[in-house]
């Protein structure tokens, strides 16, 4: 899991914009929403097909970069239960 989370912040995710990045594949466009490239900030924050999801954990749809930097404890190193429910879920989908 902190793999993941540190990949997310420093945008080095199997994510469709750093896999374009690499020469893995040909579009950097988010799969889900077919709207923007899919990196870590379009994910988290932006795609209409995470926004239930976003709403059930942050009682928002769409967020704001600062909403999840709000929540990361770096002093700690402590992953946010927040961040730590959506990661759950996203590498369920992903690596299915």
């Amino acid at each position: 899991m902190l793999r993941l989370v540190s990949g997310l912040f420093v945008g080095h995710v199997e994510l469709n914009r750093h896999l374009n990045i690499m020469g893995i594949i040909d579009d950097p466009l988010c799969n889900n929403c077919e709207e923007c490239p899919e990196t870590a900030t379009h994910f988290l924050c932006e795609c209409s097909r995470y926004a239930a999801l976003r709403h059930e954990i942050w009682g928002k749809f769409y967020l704001y970069p600062s909403d999840i930097e709000s929540v990361q404890d770096l002093q700690s190193c402590e992953i946010h239960p927040k961040i730590t429910k959506i990661l759950t879920i996203y590498k369920s989908l992903v690596y299915h």
